[in-house]
């Protein structure tokens, strides 16, 4: 049995702004502490996208009027994101190359690594760009489901694996929040990063508040 302790980072990741420069990995000074990293996990969301809906309904939210991509569809990643993607899967070649977990071949590198995404256009591209970074020259695998095809990781709902009783979910969502106001306070934080977002000083929202 091997003596040493594994060690399992899980990151959550959020991809919001592409970034112009590369900037390298950073890590620490070696260090013998008895452990060795000897395994990645990283569950992601997709790069940035193009709105789902038509940015006219947006901007009735918004005090500046919202972005145009033009030549990209609805929801799919946009050329800043899947820069941003690249970007991102870099910077843990990086730093994956400097603590022995990958080689620098990219046969080798491939073989020991994983890519799933779900069965969406911005997961799937999101997926590729980042492991093209990661591993770079490297064909990257995305295993997923056709697109359109509800993934029962992603989405058991959809796909039909896990039933909800809706009655039970309201039930027990007021349980957790109570009314209205309860959602609002406990979430009040990320409306408020939200509302800087979307209202700089001296602004206000655009739309009537009684709808």
């Amino acid at each position: 049995m091997n003596s040493f302790k594994c060690k399992v980072l899980l990151i959550g990741l959020l991809l919001t702004l592409a970034i112009a420069v590369p900037v390298l990995a950073q890590t620490l000074k070696d260090a013998d502490d008895g452990t060795t990293l000897a395994q990645v996990i990283i569950f992601g969301r997709h790069s940035i996208r193009s709105s789902t809906v038509d940015p006219s309904i947006l901007a009735q939210f918004s005090a500046n009027p919202y972005p145009v991509f033009v030549g990209v569809p609805k929801g799919y990643l946009t050329p800043h994101g899947q820069q941003a993607a690249g970007l991102l899967g870099s910077y843990f070649h990086d730093y994956l190359l400097h603590e022995g977990l990958l080689t620098g071949s990219a046969p080798a590198d491939l073989s020991r690594s994983y890519f799933h995404a779900n069965s969406i256009q911005p997961s799937n591209i999101t997926a590729a760009k980042f492991g093209e970074g990661l591993i770079p020259g490297a064909t990257i695998p995305v295993h997923s489901y056709q697109l359109g095809t509800p993934d029962p990781v992603f989405d058991p709902v959809a796909a039909n694996v896990v039933t909800v009783d809706p009655d039970r979910a309201v039930t027990e969502v007021l349980e957790i929040y109570g009314n209205g106001a309860a959602l609002a306070s406990a979430y009040s934080g990320e409306l408020s990063l939200i509302r800087s977002v979307l209202y700089p000083t001296g602004t206000q929202p655009t739309f009537p508040r009684n709808k």
